[in-house]
């Protein structure tokens, strides 16, 4: 979504929410295991465009963060809860060029 656009520049903010999927696996030495996991995952973030001409503009920065929450409690005991869901806080900062139709 823009929320500010000029002639020549255009700053941008987007949230998002849905499901995370973690596959992991390992092999060695003939043997191997998997995992997955699965959970929700939520990002919010902005940037800048600065116009070049009609087709193309320079996104001068993209930055964003990142939740997730994968998985689900694997051990309770006399209904507590003994390992937790594994929370994942990540942040990413980016720039890059964007073409139009």
């Amino acid at each position: 979504m823009a929320l500010h656009a000029g002639h020549h520049h255009a700053a941008l903010a987007r949230v998002l929410a849905g499901t995370a999927i973690l596959d992991q696996s390992i092999s060695a030495l003939g043997i191997s295991d998997s995992e997955g996991q699965s959970g929700f995952a939520f990002g919010a973030g902005g940037g800048f465009d600065v116009k070049i001409n009609d087709q193309i503009s320079w996104r001068a920065v993209q930055a964003d963060y990142i939740w997730m929450r994968l998985g689900e409690p694997k051990l309770i005991m006399n209904g507590q809860k003994l390992n937790d869901a594994t929370s994942i806080n990540t942040f990413r900062i980016s720039s890059g060029f964007v073409f139009r139709d």
